[in-house]
């Protein structure tokens, strides 16, 4: 493994593969939690303790060869800036901060594609990347990375031999499902309760991605007496709920008294787009979102553009002034959906 620079990070995520451009979510993931078997959660442990799991831990990955070309980043040598810019690109949960890093690792494969968290709420948060067309080869790569492990590195179980965790909601497999979604695929931002409660009520997990509040990622959580392959049948159930409501939401909005209000709403947010010398990072979303709900750009474009208008994305130097990141995105949006 390599020491990692927030530099290389910023430029993968700059020069992203192409996504699913018909997908009805942006992108997905995957992730287990995990914990070494005679060692104290995270939480609990002090900071002797946390840097045994960190030593040991490092070591190992550093010993195997798999890992060789992965990067590595010390939470705790990173400044605020950094860890905010790595929470920003969902690599960090959103809680990181320069008082919470002591003794916290963060690895990532050449892509970005592929990471593990080190003493988080758990020992090891381990996640895989994912599209709609990827999912089946992701499922299996992270089960033959999980028997890899699993062969290395002693686990705690509990009864039944569930993997112990530390939410005792979470344990069994341990292993959930994310889909980040735009809730303009699916509704009126004003029935945006409605619609997550229909999702929990289905025992789906919401949360909203980085405080901007139509965007969010959905969750799936297995119960600990699920398998791991019954993951699968879950995920092919959310996915064809949202494409159901999806679906319902366009016929919803083709109709003649709601068409004009989707097209006046796609004109001024055009209008906006065409003068504005500013743009914050979350108004520059809110267009995008527009423009997706109206057919104009495709989920692919959605999803890049999401992440090249971020601050971390748009800085060319460093203490860049938060004006001239607003008139980059505007200028960068413009060009994108074709202002010239």
């Amino acid at each position: 493994m390599k020491i990692g620079k927030i530099s290389n990070i910023l430029n993968i995520f700059r020069n992203l593969e192409k996504n699913d451009s018909n997908s009805v979510f942006l992108s997905g993931r995957i992730k287990i939690s995990r914990n070494l078997q005679g060692f104290i959660f995270p939480d609990s442990a002090n900071d002797l303790q946390k840097t045994q799991v960190l030593d040991k831990l490092i070591n190992f990955f550093q010993s195997e060869s798999l890992f060789g070309n992965h990067s590595f980043f010390l939470l705790e040598s990173l400044s605020k800036n950094e860890l905010e810019t790595l929470i920003s690109l969902n690599l960090l949960p959103p809680e990181t901060n320069t008082t919470n890093s002591e003794s916290k690792a963060l690895i990532l494969s050449p892509n970005c594609e592929n990471g593990i968290l080190i003493n988080g709420d758990d020992h090891l948060k381990i996640f895989f990347q994912f599209t709609e067309n990827s999912f089946a080869n992701k499922i299996e790569a992270t089960k033959i990375f999980m028997d890899f492990l699993s062969q290395k590195l002693h686990f705690a179980k509990g009864k039944q031999n569930f993997y112990l965790t530390s939410n005792v909601n979470f344990c069994g497999e341990a292993v959930s499902v994310s889909l980040l979604i735009d809730l303009e695929t699916f509704l009126d931002k004003s029935q945006a309760a409605n619609f997550i409660s229909r999702l929990q009520n289905r025992s789906y997990f919401f949360k909203q991605f980085n405080n901007y509040q139509f965007f969010g990622f959905v969750t799936i959580r297995l119960r600990p007496e699920e398998k791991f392959e019954e993951l699968v049948f879950h995920y092919e159930n959310l996915l064809s709920f949202l494409k159901g409501e999806a679906e319902k939401w366009i016929s919803f909005s083709k109709t003649t008294e709601n068409e004009i209000f989707f097209r006046d709403r796609f004109i001024k947010a055009k209008s906006v787009l065409e003068n504005a010398l500013l743009l914050h990072w979350q108004e520059g979303i809110a267009i995008l979102s527009v423009y997706f709900s109206e057919g104009k750009i495709t989920s692919e474009q959605l999803s890049n553009y999401f992440y090249l208008t971020l601050p971390a994305l748009l800085t060319s130097k460093n203490n860049e002034k938060l004006v001239d990141l607003a008139q980059k995105r505007a200028s960068f949006l413009r060009e994108k959906l074709n202002f010239n």
